[in-house]
């Protein structure tokens, strides 16, 4: 797709933030943006994730309590997850009416298996679903809904909340960060698509362990130490065990979220809310992360959340000043060079309408 026979639609990003509302964009390959019409689309408020089925005809997202604040308070008592149609032209439909979820629980991240048969909720009760944490598990149907299985799965203990799930690549293991407990917890998914009880937990070296990512040949799982300036690497065994790397943790910025790692697997880059920067790392072969040059990279106040376009060149910050300008959410967009340094367009970022970006809150899909 061109733009006036100068530049081609590379991909489309989609945005979530605590005041409700999907915020979609066409990317260019010069790293510019352009809103997708009739953008943001309408959702509950409390949103701290966006997700695509694998066949990127479906996105969902669960709005509820969220962090609790006044931008999304009146959504506590609606929790929902809810389905939509991702249209030729990149706007989104609602598919469907939302599923209604507990009114006492707090819906925070989710993810999806490959063959996008099973999607996972992480969810809790009070504000970012901090305690009672557990796993709801969803089948998703021919028409790409979600259909409750069984009663969701409890973490074990009433620290365990802010459950943010992470399926292996092979599709055996549910890893959860959870943030009071300090803890990452493993679940296994049998084959048809249930979830055992916790049968690991590993305590993180850091304080407020979020938002976990593994690399692309799931060798590795790392988690963002949200208190301790620091990121916490861990070996997966081929059983899907964790084992803390050696030298772990790795020192960051304040407040690291959201890990993305480069196509090829070689970097990995963490959004630093509170240092309005962002790390990037190379990673080492035996799982060392080593900063890559001229790291960390400055962003605009608040980065919150990162994607990274399809083909692999452009890195785009969600960021949200917390408390400050209205926390209006922006996204701007970095090219990846060949050793794993940012370099910023120049073009001017991309206003979404919403406010307070928190969590895993952008995907990018291809056109």
């Amino acid at each position: 797709m061109t733009d006036a026979g100068t530049r081609t639609v590379i991909d489309r990003l989609y945005v979530v933030a605590q005041s409700g509302g999907i915020a979609g964009f066409d990317l260019f390959d010069d790293g510019a943006m352009r809103s997708l019409p009739g953008s943001p689309f309408p959702t509950g408020a409390g949103t701290f994730n966006i997700i695509a089925s694998p066949d990127r005809r479906f996105v969902y997202v669960a709005p509820g309590l969220g962090l609790g604040t006044p931008v999304s308070w009146h959504q506590s008592s609606s929790p929902q997850l809810a389905t939509f149609r991702v249209e030729e032209d990149g706007t989104l439909t609602p598919a469907g009416a939302p599923l209604a979820l507990p009114r006492s629980i707090t819906p925070v991240t989710m993810a999806i298996s490959r063959d996008g048969r099973d999607l996972y909720l992480g969810m809790g009760r009070g504000p970012a679903g901090f305690f009672f944490g557990r796993i709801a598990h969803f089948r998703i149907d021919d028409q790409g809904l979600p259909v409750p299985q069984k009663a969701p799965v409890s973490l074990g203990r009433r620290l365990d909340g802010a459950a943010q799930p992470i399926i292996s690549p092979d599709g055996k293991s549910l890893y959860v960060a959870s943030v009071l407990a300090k803890a990452v917890i493993r679940l296994e998914i049998r084959p048809d698509g249930s979830l055992s009880k916790p049968v690991e937990r590993r305590i993180s070296s850091g304080v407020f362990p979020i938002t976990p990512g593994i690399s692309p040949d799931g060798r590795y799982l790392y988690v963002a130490n949200e208190q301790s300036k620091s990121i916490a690497g861990f070996r997966i065994g081929a059983d899907g065990s964790l084992s803390e790397l050696a030298g772990s943790p790795y020192p960051t910025g304040k407040i690291p979220h959201n890990p993305v790692f480069s196509a090829d697997g070689r970097f990995v880059y963490f959004a630093n809310t509170f240092s309005d920067s962002i790390t990037g790392y190379e990673i080492q072969a035996n799982g060392d992360l080593v900063p890559v040059p001229g790291s960390p990279f400055v962003t605009l106040p608040g980065p919150a959340a990162l994607a990274r376009s399809t083909g692999g060149e452009w890195l785009y910050l969600v960021s949200s000043p917390v408390f400050r300008q209205g926390s209006k959410v922006v996204v701007s967009a970095f090219r990846i060079q060949e050793d794993g340094s940012l370099l910023r367009t120049e073009h001017q970022p991309g206003a979404t309408g919403l406010s307070f970006a928190d969590g895993p809150s952008v995907i990018v899909l291809p056109a």
